[in-house]
Formats: structure tokens, sequence, C-alpha cells
């Protein structure tokens, strides 16, 4: 039963009792002995029972089409009401998810909550992470014995999904009497395979072969990749050598940008 039929029946099971109250105690005919309360505790009584109806009656809500609509709805566990129209509403589903993001007090705590990254920098040394933009990944190798003249990886970095700027270095450090005519290398996407593709091999080539000496040659270069699956690249090396060892040191470097 709602609240308004309830204080309804009340008022009137009040009236009701207050007549029975005069109506017994001065029926024609009646006489005072077979009356068991004075006309005094009648009257308190009966100002009892009306301050109970007035206190029913002053805290009653008045009908309103609003109140009465929203009465109407069949609520459940994680629903949010909202209103179509003047005074017409219905259901919605309410995530518990969404019931997390609504409490959060500020932006900083709702991007957290949502998982996003904000488009500001950060000052404290911080790195991005993983599948954020400024996500930095490295991978590198110290002495790896190069054979003259077959390529030879390096390192190899496995990159996820996503828009990368990828730097790679390579240095060659031949014996102190070794010979070299060529030293090449590049990013490759295959294995102990050299790739010659424009703007990702690096070569340097000598007329004659020269001792290079205890001193090593840097090559290095820089190359975006916009991957639309995970993918490995490789730091392959190459020099065509004599006489001695060819060694070489490589580093690959990938930072997120999109």
């Amino acid at each position: 039963m709602r609240k308004g039929s309830r204080q309804l029946t009340v008022l009137r099971n009040g009236a009701h009792s207050m007549a029975k109250l005069i109506l017994n105690y001065d029926r024609p005919g009646d006489d005072d002995a077979g009356k068991t309360e004075s006309f005094d505790t009648l009257i308190r009584k009966v100002d009892q029972m009306f301050e109970e109806l007035y206190t029913l009656v002053g805290g009653k809500q008045a009908s309103d089409a609003t109140l009465t609509a929203l009465a109407a709805l069949t609520t459940a566990a994680n629903k949010l009401i909202y209103a179509t129209g003047v005074d017409t509403f219905t259901t919605t589903d309410l995530s518990a998810f969404i019931r997390g993001l609504l409490d959060d007090a500020d932006a900083a705590t709702a991007l957290a909550t949502l998982g996003a990254f904000p488009n500001t920098g950060v000052v404290d040394g911080s790195v991005a992470a993983t599948g954020k933009v400024g996500e930095i990944l490295t991978a590198s190798a110290t002495s790896v014995s190069l054979t003259s003249p077959t390529p030879k990886t390096i390192t190899s970095l496995a990159l996820t999904a996503g828009c990368w700027d990828v730097e790679w270095l390579t240095y060659f450090a031949p014996n102190a009497a070794t010979t070299v005519s060529v030293i090449e290398a590049c990013l490759s996407d295959t294995d102990n395979t050299l790739n010659t593709t424009l703007g990702e091999f690096v070569a340097s080539s000598y007329p004659t072969s020269f001792v290079m000496g205890a001193n090593g040659t840097v090559l290095q270069g820089r190359r975006r990749l916009n991957l639309s699956a995970g993918a490995t690249k490789y730091l392959v090396a190459m020099s065509t050598f004599a006489t001695n060892t060819m060694s070489a040191n490589g580093i690959i470097t990938a930072k997120r940008v999109r």
C-alpha cells in the first residue's frame, strides 16, 4: 500500500473512532449508569485523535505529477532514473565502472579511472606507461663477432602496434690490425638480413682496404614505423674486412609518438 493510501485509511479510521466515542456516550435513551468514562475523559481522547489527524494531514505531501510518475516506476539494482519529458521518467543501466567515475573529484582522478593519458608532460622524471604516448622501448648488445662479409643481427626489439620513432646505432670495433673496405648497418624486418631500403640502410664503402686500427666507426639511423600489429625489428650489421677480427655493438630505441 502506498503512503498516501495508508494515510487516508488512518484518517478514516480516526474519524470513525471519534464518531463512535461521541455516539456511544450520548445516545438517546441511555442513562449515565452504563457509561464507563467521564465526559472530560472523552474530550481528551477526541483532542488526542484530532492532534494525531492534524499531524498526519500536515505532514502529507500534496499531490504532484512528478512524484506520481516517479512512484509508478519499477526500480532495480544498478539502475538510474532519468527524465524523458515533462513528468515522464524511465530507467537505464548504471554500471559499477560509471559509478566509480561519477565520484571522482577532479579531472586527473577521472583520467586515471578511464585509463587515459593526459595531454601534459611530466617533470618528475617518470616514464609513460605501456601503451601510452611517450612509452620507450630499448634493446642493446655488445661485442657481437662479425664474419666478413656476412650480415649479422646485433640486437632486436619487439614492438607492439602503434606509431613509433625508432633510432638505432651501430659501433664497429675492429682489431688493431684489421683491414676494412665496407661497413653497413640497417634496421631490418628479417633476422641476419640486410635491408637496403632508402632511409633504413647506412653504409660506408672505401675505394681500397685500409687499417682502421683500434678506432671504431659509428653508423646510425632513424625511422618512423606505423604498425597495425606487433612486429620485431632487427639491427643488422655487415662488414667486409680481412687480416683479423671485427665485432659490433648496437642499440635500438623506440618511442611511441601516437
